[in-house]
């Protein structure tokens, strides 16, 4: 395959990425690096979807619907957010984007590429039947952890929706000077009663920013949040912590992201599993 054939692939829409600036800064957790860059640059990887050559069609005409409904609806975000909820329509939308960009990350390729045949045999015979996982099995390992991508975010999404869409979503404002970060990996379910227990129970709460200033968060109605400096640290460790490699933001501070590696060098490692969704 000639360079000119390659296919720019995004992981993360260049219409989020605008939500952190025109301009920002990368943090490479690996090589403990700040680049500066802008969203044309970022969330891409060349050929992601591709397999044997072949295009990835209807993921690729699902994401760019998607990304267009997502700038209507964070729009809406943006303009509601002091009322910190939005619309019921909006609220199933942004509840399959966050779906959609929890499975269409590179490390949900990483997390496929650790599951081993058994679980694969099972995961695959139950969401896309034996005839599909037959041809899958026939396939090289990358051109298989590929279609097995392609598939899931297709047959996933919509599974993960409806689970996020049961519980509440709230709009945080951030009242701080610091902006909120986001990742390669920006989707963060996160549950304090445990390691992780899955995305439907009422304890999990998923955390999305969607700009410097605004983050999503779906939890228990029962909860409160409030955008101040505890706040924002934590959730800004937590898109280091899910983060493959890359951790984006609009100011060149990631001094709290540097202190956390000096501590814990394990979560600088890009192969290290983090959420499952299961």
């Amino acid at each position: 395959m000639n360079f000119q054939d390659h296919e720019k692939q995004h992981l993360l829409s260049q219409f989020y990425m605008r939500g952190f600036g025109k301009k920002f800064f990368c943090y490479d957790k690996i090589n403990n690096k700040v680049i500066p860059t802008n969203p044309s640059k970022t969330g891409y990887a060349n050929d992601f979807y591709k397999a044997n050559g072949t295009p990835w069609g209807e993921a690729e005409t699902l994401l760019g619907d998607m990304e267009n409904e997502f700038e209507r609806v964070l729009s809406e975000c943006k303009e509601n957010y002091r009322i910190k909820k939005i619309s019921s329509e909006s609220h199933y939308t942004m509840s399959t984007i966050t779906a959609m960009q929890m499975l269409r990350t590179s490390q949900k390729r990483i997390d496929i590429g650790n599951f081993n045949d058994k679980e694969l045999d099972k995961v695959g015979k139950k969401y896309l039947g034996e005839d599909i996982m037959r041809k899958i099995r026939m396939l090289p390992s990358r051109e298989a952890a590929i279609c097995f991508h392609r598939i899931s975010l297709l047959g996933g999404f919509c599974r993960i929706a409806d689970i996020l869409f049961e519980k509440e979503m709230f709009l945080i404002e951030n009242t701080t000077q610091t902006p909120f970060w986001t990742s390669d990996n920006p989707v963060v379910p996160y549950n304090e009663t445990d390691d992780y227990l899955g995305l439907s129970f009422s304890s999990t709460r998923i955390f999305f920013p969607l700009s410097g200033t605004t983050m999503a968060v779906f939890l228990n109605s029962k909860d409160r949040l409030c955008g101040d400096e505890d706040f924002v640290s934590l959730v800004n460790l937590f898109q280091l912590m899910n983060s493959n490699r890359f951790v984006y933001s609009s100011t060149n501070d990631f001094g709290l992201a540097k202190a956390l590696l000096s501590k814990y060098p394990e979560y600088a490692n890009p192969g290290l599993q983090k959420i499952v969704v299961n």
